[in-house]
């Protein structure tokens, strides 16, 4: 594991870009607002997000993606898989509990070449935020949770998601299938 002393969003935005390269097709679950997908490598021809509350789709953050209205714990059944060989998780699998998530990722790492995600470290207890009952936090997790499902790189950003009555830090991960 590494410590990265990089400070802000602009880290997210470099991590996403870097790690979407290569990559001709990225579905994002629990793509929020959809304005993540802007940020991918020029590579990435096919862009989809799957995000389950509603209102999140009339959002103008970004428009030239594949907006899906779903659980992403459901995606098989919404994405052509042959067209997305990465699949995105970016503030999104605290939102669901732990071992759906873990679950989650099992499937992913079945279906997917790439997988990136980017979540809170530690307790970041969060109610429903703008309405959205979806944005509570139901599970905590550790670098050792992602290191246990098989992620090679794990990067802990201790100045990402730093507020107060939080644990400090984000981790930031990468897995690839070993063909």
């Amino acid at each position: 594991m590494l410590i990265s002393s990089e400070i802000g969003v602009p880290f997210l935005k470099r991590w996403i870009y870097h790690h979407t390269e290569g990559m001709r097709g990225v579905v994002e679950l629990g793509a929020g607002y959809f304005g993540k997908l802007a940020l991918l490598h020029p590579d990435v021809r096919w862009r989809a997000g799957i995000e389950i509350f509603p209102a999140c789709h009339a959002a103008p953050e970004f428009s030239d993606c594949q907006r899906i209205q779903a659980d992403m714990r459901e995606y098989r059944g919404h994405v052509d898989l042959s067209q997305f060989p990465c699949a995105m998780l970016i503030d999104s699998l605290e939102h669901i509990d732990k071992q759906d998530g873990e679950s989650l990722i099992r499937r992913c790492q079945a279906d997917f070449r790439r997988i990136i995600l980017m979540l809170p470290e530690g307790e970041h207890p969060q109610d429903a935020v703008g309405g959205n009952p979806h944005q509570a936090h139901k599970a905590t997790w550790y670098a050792a949770d992602i290191h246990a499902l098989g992620f090679q790189l794990i990067l802990i950003y201790p100045y990402f998601h730093n507020e107060p009555g939080k644990a400090n830090g984000a981790i930031f991960a990468r897995w690839d299938r070993e063909d």
